[in-house]
């Protein structure tokens, strides 16, 4: 029996603290788990935790200046083989702790730490759960860092027999293949986890999937469909940074520290309006695609909540268009003499520049609603995926990923009589979906898997199987839509966003 889920987003919320999924839905999901695969007598459980585990990108920690005065970002281009400098490894291992330091996230960690070493009372029937781990793009530097790359190793009990002395750094692979004879560019689950090759065919491949974003993977980094396999010389192309990054911490990120700095830096002692707004853009942290984010911001601030933070705003995206990543991001990816994206981007960019007080606000808003089209839904383009070369294998039947918040299950058609279907696992983060009257925005949490069985695990039905699982909850809380002045702030409940 193989689980697959994604986008669980762990990361150090100091202030509000039912940002982070709840550890009891977490076991309940164990449990779950536990009781299928023994009423299936599944000869094996094997767990992928595909990418985005920990958010060790967005973090404000990565704001503060280091001894001297210089910033530090989590976003840097190196060369193959290259090492993190050791400021950045540093601060990387603060944000690590922060995130294992939340209440709810620590709790998360414990439960998948005592299952990864038979210390649990939950996995007492049928098998024990095994796992694997494919590095996304919030927890990409897990492949580049030896101190954190240890550290998760550890908890999710990744270490075979003779990698448990080794201190070095063990890259984790970013496709896994569950097939009879897997391809030879593509990692074999059976071979990390010791087993016969071929012992775990579910005709299966599992990656994150930002290998289909452009913003956030930079395989692609043109406007071209994959059009060619992922060969061992593009391994270095999931290490460079992706714009995504530069959007989450230098924007997004930027503006909710920057706010609650002016406003004292303390969230608990916020007066109500300054806390609806500190909440809404906490909120826009978990908006997909990225590009939405503007938008969101001007309907959920309209009015005065506004005017507070217009001029943070402002100062924030004319900061951004100065930005030395983003010249080097413009570099690499500009095709001269051929019109493209980046050269769209940098067009955007200039006016950016060139931003007033004098420009209305209508201009910005325009300009955000037309970015956020270009950017397209929250899930794996369909083109993208059809044309993914994985496709060309006979054995595949699935290819499950994560990464886009949208879950959900694509079939794509059959070929050769063989039926294909790709899985989005989305996320376990609040997602603020835009609704139908293409204005607002509304929060649903969510918990997604899925789950594949190999033919023997069938009572009379010799075939594969896919089972895809989705819990979503809509909570509203009074004045969670208007500024709250005529309310006094309230600590949020445990079950609150659950």
């Amino acid at each position: 029996m193989l689980v697959v889920l994604s986008d669980l987003h762990l990361q150090s919320d100091p202030h509000i603290k039912t940002r982070n999924p709840d550890p009891r839905s977490f076991r309940l999901f164990f449990e779950q788990i536990a009781r299928t695969a023994a009423i299936k007598r599944a000869e094996e459980l094997v767990i992928v935790f595909a990418g985005d585990i920990f958010e060790h990108i967005r973090s404000p920690l990565w704001l503060e200046p280091d001894g001297d005065g210089a910033a530090l970002r989590p976003y840097l281009d190196l060369d193959a083989g290259t090492s993190l400098p050791q400021a950045v490894e540093d601060r990387l291992w603060l944000v690590h702790s922060a995130i294992e330091s939340d209440e709810r996230a620590a709790a998360t960690i414990s439960l998948i730490k005592a299952a990864a070493k038979g210390e649990d009372d939950i996995f007492t029937r049928g098998p024990r759960p095994r796992f694997l781990y494919i590095p996304g793009t919030s927890d990409r530097l897990v492949n580049l860092s030896p101190r954190l790359n240890r550290r998760v190793r550890e908890i999710f009990g990744l270490d075979r027999q003779k990698d448990q002395a080794s201190q070095k750094l063990i890259r984790l692979p970013h496709r896994l293949a569950f097939l009879a004879s897997p391809p030879s560019d593509v990692t074999s689950a059976a071979s990390l986890l010791d087993m016969e090759e071929g012992a775990l065919d579910y005709g299966v491949v599992v990656q994150h999937g930002h290998e289909y974003d452009w913003l956030s993977c930079e395989f692609n980094h043109d406007e071209n469909p994959l059009g060619r396999k992922l060969t061992s010389d593009d391994e270095h192309l999931y290490d460079l940074s992706p714009l995504s990054d530069w959007i989450g911490l230098d924007l997004v990120t930027k503006l909710t520290s920057r706010f609650l700095d002016q406003c004292g830096g303390d969230a608990r002692q916020l007066i109500p309006i300054n806390q609806f707004i500190y909440q809404c853009l906490l909120d826009a942290d978990d908006i997909r695609p990225q590009l939405r984010v503007l938008e969101y911001l001007m309907w959920r601030l309209d009015g005065d909540p506004w005017n507070m933070v217009r001029g943070l705003v402002r100062d924030i995206l004319k900061e951004a268009a100065e930005s030395r990543y983003l010249r080097r991001w413009f570099d690499r990816h500009d095709h001269r003499w051929i019109p493209d994206r980046a050269d769209r981007i940098r067009a955007v960019v200039g006016t950016l520049r060139r931003v007033s007080d004098a420009v209305p606000d209508s201009f910005l808003a325009n300009m955000g609603a037309k970015a956020a089209v270009r950017a397209g839904a929250d899930q794996a383009r369909v083109q993208l995926l059809a044309e993914d070369p994985l496709w060309t294998n006979p054995d595949v039947h699935f290819v499950c990923h994560g990464h886009f918040h949208e879950p959900g299950v694509i079939p794509l058609g059959v070929y050769d009589g063989v039926p294909k279907a790709a899985v989005c696992t989305g996320t376990w983060r609040r997602r603020h979906v835009e609704a139908r009257d293409e204005m607002s925005h509304v929060g649903l949490r969510s918990t997604g898997y899925a789950i594949f069985y190999r033919p023997e695990e069938q009572s009379g039905d010799q075939s594969l199987r896919l089972e895809f699982w989705q819990g979503q909850v809509l909570t509203h809380r009074p004045g969670q839509f208007s500024s709250g002045e005529q309310t006094e702030p309230k600590e949020p409940s445990e079950t609150a966003d659950e």
